[in-house]
């Protein structure tokens, strides 16, 4: 059986460099510079 810590580092793995039906982080900022995810309020 799978521990609470095993399947949260598993979905996170997953959020970070696998698209899924969603894009992963790792290829949402990957052409990003430094200055283009700030926002001015």
């Amino acid at each position: 059986m799978s521990s609470v810590k095993s399947i949260l580092i598993e979905q996170f793995t997953a959020c970070y460099d696998e698209n899924g039906w969603f894009v992963a982080l790792k290829n949402a900022v990957k052409n990003l510079t430094a200055e283009q995810p700030q926002i001015n309020f």
